[in-house]
């Protein structure tokens, strides 16, 4: 018991270092950039040596424009582009279970056919809403002693970030499937291979068709409704839960 305290206690302590070099490099170039934008230096950062030769020049130059000049602009368009895709989806998981035609994801792959420009849409579509699920996911503070650190990873920290990731696989397919219109009342019959292997999950004999078509429609707006004003991180703050989220700053306590 003594062997396997001190494997962990060393196993954490190396954890910690390296998170804290890795944070240390980050403060230090955040102090770079402040002084890059105020003038004073040209991002030449302390947290690695300068880079040499006229390549290194040019490359030290596209960073110092990049974080200076251009990176506010481009965060503050993709902001504009993902509050949009936002609206697609939550008003898509609303309408799809009552009115399926409705849906704005179900009209453009309706519209769009098959071609390579819709695929590639589709799938970043889909990547966006696989990341929000896992980034929301993996922001309590329950699942961050399973965080993977490179070089620093046991197995079992390994095996449960696979397995938290896995199964959300078919309830993401399933559900992509549905806002896009795909699902047919014949899985035997549908062109999509999901389908054809996996069939209908759209039953919950328990409680009947209505549960996926007027309560999952009513609590995906009422999700996205307390999201929008934060209520879960106020809610967890009158609780006197607030160390349960990632992220947050540091308290007195």
């Amino acid at each position: 018991d003594l062997h396997r305290r001190t494997l962990a206690t060393a196993t954490a302590l190396r954890r910690a270092e390296f998170l804290w070099r890795r944070h240390r490099r980050k403060y230090y170039f955040v102090e770079d950039v402040c002084k890059a934008a105020a003038g004073t230096i040209n991002l030449r950062r302390i947290s690695h040596t300068e880079r040499e030769r006229a390549i290194g020049r040019v490359v030290d130059f596209a960073e110092w424009a990049y974080w200076v000049h251009l990176r506010a602009g481009l965060l503050r368009a993709l902001g504009v582009l993902l509050a949009l895709a936002s609206v697609v989806v939550v008003w898509s998981e609303a309408v799809a279970p009552l009115w399926p035609e409705l849906s704005l994801v179900g009209r453009a792959v309706a519209a769009g056919g098959t071609g390579w420009f819709m695929q590639a849409v589709m799938l970043l579509l889909l990547v966006y809403i696989g990341a929000t699920i896992y980034w929301t996911l993996f922001q309590l503070k329950l699942f961050d002693m399973y965080a993977l650190v490179p070089h620093h990873s046991s197995p079992a920290h390994m095996c449960f970030v696979a397995y938290m990731m896995c199964r959300m696989i078919m309830p993401l397919c399933f559900n992509f499937l549905t806002i896009a219109g795909l699902v047919q009342t014949d899985p035997d019959r549908s062109p999509i291979a999901f389908s054809r292997a996996f069939g209908n999950m759209n039953t919950v004999s328990l409680l009947g068709p209505w549960f996926n078509q007027w309560f999952m429609a009513a609590l995906v707006l009422l999700m996205a409704l307390l999201t929008l004003c934060d209520a879960y991180e106020r809610v967890v703050t009158m609780c006197g839960g607030r160390a349960l989220l990632v992220g947050q700053k540091p308290t007195e306590d």
